[in-house]
């Protein structure tokens, strides 16, 4: 029974998700969109994942329907693989670039999101000075 929970959190998610993508695909075409999407989820990914931790429970079953169902059906690699495709045949050095400016980008978004989320939930120190 709780496999079909998790299960469910994760399609809820993923069918929300990719909702998203297309709205936004379509409110804003064009080349740079799939990349500002990816970009934009693995900083989420990262702000999620280091918010959460790593815990069970409610802490799992908001990881797979946020993380692995929302964000996995709002970013999209298929996308990002289709653009590299057709770039290649048009300009390869093009396609290469975007490939990884893509990788190196959404790594630093991801960090930025962990480093965001440790900014938030973490409590200043005492400055050791008493009032």
């Amino acid at each position: 029974m709780r496999r079909l929970g998790y299960l469910s959190a994760i399609a809820l998610g993923g069918a929300i998700g990719v909702y998203a993508r297309a709205a936004l695909s379509q409110a804003l075409p064009g080349f740079g969109t799939t990349f500002a999407i990816n970009i934009l989820g693995a900083f989420l990914l990262g702000l999620l994942i280091e918010t959460l931790g790593y815990g069970s429970g409610w802490r799992h079953i908001l990881r797979l329907g946020l993380g692995t169902g929302l964000l996995g059906g709002f970013t999209t690699y298929a996308t990002f693989s289709l653009e590299i495709v057709e770039l290649w045949s048009a300009a390869p050095r093009l396609s290469v670039g975007y490939s990884v400016a893509s990788l190196v980008a959404g790594v630093a978004a991801a960090l930025g999101g962990i480093c965001l989320a440790k900014r938030l939930t973490t409590t200043p120190a005492s400055s050791g000075a008493d009032a």
